[in-house]
């Protein structure tokens, strides 16, 4: 009881003195002549209550001070039995009367030993008394008898010479004489009185009384007589080790044989006693040597203790259960990890319940089985392990526990045919624990002892208790599994999705998906996605995980044919958790390993164009959760296909642009200038033998004519054929084509790139665009601009866009007018193609221009990839 609990019984009881001490009072008062006034006593009585009630909040307990209450009590001169039955029954009623429950059971034990106490002192007080009453008349006895002795031998003396007066002097002296026979025989029977009364308390005492001598019990009252289970004349003229516990006997003897000696020895102590039906009683012994008819005898006071010692037992008991409870939660706490979580509290449990064997199940509600995730104490072959992994619940002993939520015992299970099945017929008693949490059954936990052993209705309770520790254990860990499990898949995913608008090539985004899917699909252990063939109407592998090179890669499957060919024809996923047994499976000698196979449809504008199939070695291994996530990557895979054939629609279109443009700027440049040249030549034919000399110049001028021509197709071809992005990659390219330009048209050509340095991947196809528009602008400069300078300005530092800058100082053109004439006008096809290659990647182009001012063009293109 806590220090508040103490100071409000305090208070409840402190209000009620003056109550306790009145019904005290007159349940005494008419009990005993005692010389004292009224006031005397009330007053007696109620320091005798503080005292009680001090004493019942004590730590530690003095039972000393309820001996003195005791002694107080019989020192007023209330000495009848009777007192003390009133005395013990207005402090057990009183001292918890308006008390609240818990207060009353937790101040049971410390009532139980006040009124002990009280007793033990009453009785010792009384004891003193009576036998000071006794001593007191016999030594009144003894003094007159001597008195009257001496008179007579003084009488005998002078008798001779004074016969009259010791005539008289004898009378006078019988005469005293028959007065001291008469108070001595007042005397003797107030000694008969007096010992009446202290049996009459002994006789009546709570706590067993008995005399020993020679080891042999002379005296027992009744109580230690029914504590024993028999009567007094059975027990009377008996050995008193005939009712000692074996266990015990040696001490018992040990220290009345010293005390007989007349050794120190402690005279409280606890012991057993042997009932006489051969059960246990708990007693505590207070033993003192007295004389007993003429003989040292020993007195021994027997309090029966067995309550309080079921009490202390069953307190150690909890504590030993909150223990096991405490240190279970504490090794359950430490992890979140299932595996680990399990492992401890096998361990921990076994140990606490001091067992040998153990195992630990969960439950697979889509199965309907009992899965084995560890256990203890048996040494099983592979073969044996894998037999008893997965148990069917409508198949096992295991099944009443799940379906009740309550434990299971068997005492013997050494012939169920689960232990034949392992060849341990040395396995005696099982206890069957179900893993509770929230009211659901998440599993069992089996413990198993190699001797027969029956478990209390407290043990079972334990255990109840160990099962909901760890099944919340269990639960806290299958949540945190679960968020993790979903945070990787949305990490995947998230990866796949940024990777469907940054690769364009199908062969790398189907490769990352298919691992993808065997990293956040942990039972896969290889994959593979297949493409429809539109021609051959078959199946044949796209890209491949976890299988070895060459493992699969020639084998066609045919729409229907094999589980992936019913996965493309139905539209559905197909979950097989044992392919051998499913008549679709297409055996190959590179399948043989496989167990269960997941196969969810490719599909794309409503087509299904494909499947993607996980495989595991072990049966049953996928989930409705791996369904609905293989089905996501299905999506993304269809995406990726339909982005892909998208893609190469619009390489194919932008090609043909570019075929048309070339064939407008060799119509409008090359073929015009090629005409030109032949009427030049059919003018020279004319004019060859007129006038040689003028013939020669017009030669001159059709050759330095074909010179820039050839010029221009070269710078053409050059166009038509970029340095290869994909071999010096995005920047150096451009570095690169720069270099060349400015070369080629010695026209210097300055260079600068922001952000470098931070750059991230830059998606394949923006970079295809940005060196296009770059084309295009240095193309236009070179034609039109007549410009000394280039700036090119190239910005990748921002998260959300990239933007491109090219600047001349040529000419520049009136952008109002360029507009009106459409494209028709000089460069008109050089920015109507940058506008749509801009346009085709969601971004804008910008011209700025002015006659005189030169041009500068930007182009900014969103990235999509910021915040």
């Amino acid at each position: 009881m806590n220090t508040e609990a103490k100071s409000q019984v305090h208070e409840i009881l402190l209000s009620r003195r003056h109550v306790i001490a009145n019904d005290w009072y007159r349940a005494i008062a008419q009990t005993s002549f005692v010389p004292h006034s009224m006031a005397e006593v009330r007053q007696r009585l109620v320091q005798l209550t503080d005292q009680a009630m001090a004493l019942l909040l004590t730590e530690p307990f003095e039972r000393g001070q309820a001996e003195a209450i005791g002694a107080s009590l019989a020192s007023l001169h209330y000495l009848q039995p009777v007192v003390l039955g009133q005395t013990q029954e207005i402090l057990a009623r009183q001292l918890v009367e308006g008390l609240p429950a818990h207060q009353i059971t937790a101040l049971q034990p410390r009532l139980a030993e006040l009124l002990g106490g009280v007793a033990a002192g009453f009785f010792q007080q009384a004891r003193e008394t009576i036998l000071t009453e006794q001593e007191q008349i016999r030594s009144a006895l003894i003094t007159e008898l001597r008195q009257g002795q001496e008179a007579l031998r003084k009488a005998y003396d002078e008798v001779e010479d004074k016969v009259q007066e010791r005539t008289a002097e004898l009378c006078a002296v019988n005469e005293s004489l028959r007065r001291e026979i008469t108070l001595r025989q007042q005397a003797e029977e107030a000694l008969r009185e007096s010992e009446e009364k202290y049996r009459h308390i002994v006789e009546r005492a709570n706590d067993g009384i008995c005399i020993i001598q020679d080891t042999v019990l002379q005296y027992a009252n009744p109580r230690l007589a029914e504590m024993w289970g028999g009567t007094v004349e059975e027990i009377i003229d008996t050995l008193f080790t005939d009712y000692v516990h074996p266990d015990e006997l040696s001490k018992v003897l040990d220290r009345y044989q010293r005390r007989m000696a007349g050794e120190d020895v402690i005279p409280i102590y606890e012991t057993v006693l042997r009932r006489k039906d051969g059960g246990k009683v708990y007693v505590e012994l207070n033993a003192g040597v007295v004389t007993y008819q003429g003989k040292p005898a020993d007195l021994v006071i027997v309090r029966d203790i067995t309550e309080r010692k079921q009490a202390e037992e069953e307190i150690r008991q909890r504590n030993r259960e909150l223990s096991i409870l405490n240190a279970i939660a504490a090794t359950v706490s430490q992890s979140l990890d299932l595996e680990e979580v399990l492992n401890q509290a096998l361990t921990k449990v076994l140990e606490a319940m001091e067992m040998e064997v153990g195992a630990i199940r969960l439950l697979d509600e889509e199965r309907n089985t009992l899965d084995l995730q560890v256990h203890r104490g048996v040494d099983l072959s592979p073969e044996i392990v894998e037999s008893i992994s997965r148990l069917k619940l409508a198949e096992t002993l295991l099944a009443r526990a799940v379906a009740t939520g309550e434990p299971l015992i068997i005492e013997d299970i050494s012939t169920h045919p689960m232990v034949e099945l392992i060849g341990r017929r040395d396995l005696k008693s099982l206890a069957v624990i179900p893993l509770r949490s929230r009211g659901r059954v998440l599993g069992t936990m089996e413990v198993v002892s190699l001797h027969p052993r029956q478990f209390t209705s407290e043990e079972e309770e334990l255990l109840t208790s160990i099962g909901n520790q760890i099944g919340v254990a269990i639960h806290n860990a299958q949540l945190w599994h679960e968020t993790k499990r979903r945070l990787q898949e949305s990490t995947i995913l998230l990866e796949v999705s940024q990777a469907l608008v940054s690769i364009l090539e199908l062969e790398k985004l189907l490769q990352l998906i298919v691992d993808s899917a065997l990293e956040a699909i942990a039972p896969a252990e290889s994959g593979v996605i297949h493409l429809l063939d539109d021609a051959t109407k078959k199946l044949y592998p796209k890209a491949l995980a976890g299988w070895p090179s060459g493992v699969i890669g020639k084998e066609r499957m045919c729409i229907g044919e094999g589980i992936a060919g019913c996965a493309l024809e139905q539209g559905e996923v197909i979950n097989v958790p044992e392919v051998n047994v499913d008549p679709r499976f297409i055996k190959l000698e590179s399948t043989h390993q496989l167990k269960s196979l997941l196969v969810a449809p490719l599909v794309a504008d409503g087509k299904t164009i494909g499947t993607i199939s996980l495989n595991s070695g072990e049966i049953g291994a996928f989930t409705t959760d791996d369904e609905r996530l293989l089905m996501t990557l299905a999506s993304y895979a269809a995406t990726a296909v339909k982005n892909a054939q998208l893609f190469a629609r619009s390489e194919e279109l932008a090609a043909v642009k570019e075929r048309h443009r070339i064939a407008g700027e060799i119509h409008d440049g090359l073929a015009q200038n090629l005409a030109s040249l032949s009427m030049k030549i059919d003018y020279c034919l004319g004019l060859i033998d007129r006038d040689p000399q003028a013939t020669k110049a017009v030669l001159l001028e059709a050759k330095a004519f074909v010179q820039e021509n050839i010029r221009e197709i070269r710078r053409s071809i050059f166009a038509l054929h970029p340095p290869a992005l994909k071999e010096l990659g995005f920047l150096a390219a451009l570095r690169k084509y720069a270099q060349e330009f400015q070369e080629q048209n010695a026209l210097p050509v300055h260079l600068s790139i922001v952000g470098e340095e931070v750059q991230s991947q830059l998606p394949l196809r923006y970079e295809y665009e940005l060196f296009r528009i770059v084309q295009e602008a240095l193309n236009n400069v070179r034609r039109h601009a007549r410009a000394k300078n280039v700036w090119i300005t190239l910005d990748l530092s921002a998260l959300d866009a990239v933007s491109l800058t090219v600047m001349d100082d040529g000419l520049g053109f009136d952008g109002e007018k360029q507009e009106m004439a459409g494209p028709a006008l000089v460069g008109g096809f050089g920015l109507e193609s940058m506008r749509e290659r801009a346009g085709a990647l969601r971004g804008r182009l910008l011209v700025e221009t002015e006659p005189g001012s030169g041009t500068k063009i930007t182009a900014i293109l969103p990235l999509g990839r910021g915040g």
